[in-house]
C-alpha cells in the first residue's frame, strides 16, 4: 500500500478494516503513527464511507526497542558466562539456568527447569543447598560459600553465590544463584 488514497480504496473495496504503523523520518528523530482505517456503514448494511483514527505510537516504539536491547544483553551475558547462573522459586524449583549450568550437569536447561535439588543431586548436597537457600530467603542476606560435590570424575569445588530473588514489587519470589 502506497499513499493514504491506496488504503482508503483498499478499506473500500474490501470492505474490511486496515491497521498501519507508518515510519516518518524527521530531522531530529524518528515519528511513528498507527493508523486505523475502517468502512462505515448505514443501518441497511450499504457502505457509506470510511473512518480513520490515527495515535503517536512513537514512545511505545522506543520503549519496545530499548526493551529488546535490554533483553538481548541480559541473553548475551547469561547465555555466554561460564559460571552457572540460576533461579529458583521458594519450594525450590529451577525456573532458569543457563547452559553452563546445564553443562556442569551434564543435562539441557530444559532438563532441569522444574525439578528440585532432590532430584539433581543425592541427599547431602541437597540438605546443604535447601538449608543455605532458606537462610537465604528467611534472612534477606546473600551467601557466598565454597562447597563439595563429589560425582563419578571425583570432587569438584565449588565457590557459590546465593541471593534472594525479588520481582518488581519486591516481594522474595526465591534465590538467584551463581556457582
Amino acid at each position: 500500500v502506497k499513499t493514504i488514497t491506496d488504503v482508503d480504496d483498499k478499506v473500500l473495496t474490501g470492505q474490511t478494516s486496515i491497521s498501519t504503523e507508518t515510519k516518518y523520518a524527521l530531522k531530529d528523530k524518528d515519528l511513528w503513527i498507527h493508523t486505523l482505517i475502517t468502512p462505515t456503514f448505514s443501518e441497511a448494511h450499504v457502505l457509506t464511507g470510511l473512518i480513520g483514527i490515527s495515535r503517536d505510537i512513537t514512545e511505545q516504539k522506543e520503549l519496545t526497542h530499548k526493551l529488546q536491547s535490554y533483553s538481548e544483553e541480559i541473553d548475551i551475558i547469561l547465555h555466554n558466562s561460564s559460571d552457572a547462573i540460576y533461579r529458583k522459586d521458594l519450594i525450590g524449583r529451577y525456573v532458569f539456568i543457563n547452559q553452563a549450568g546445564a553443562d556442569m550437569l551434564k543435562l539441557t536447561p530444559d532438563a532441569i527447569i522444574g525439578k528440585t535439588d532432590s532430584e539433581l543431586f543425592g541427599s547431602q548436597i541437597t540438605k546443604r543447598i535447601r538449608q543455605t537457600d532458606r537462610e537465604v530467603v528467611s534472612t534477606e542476606t546473600p551467601k557466598t560459600l565454597t562447597t563439595q560435590y563429589v560425582d563419578e570424575k571425583g570432587e569438584n569445588w565449588f565457590n557459590v553465590s546465593v541471593s534472594p530473588a525479588h520481582d518488581s514489587k519486591k516481594n522474595t519470589v526465591g534465590v538467584v544463584g551463581v556457582s
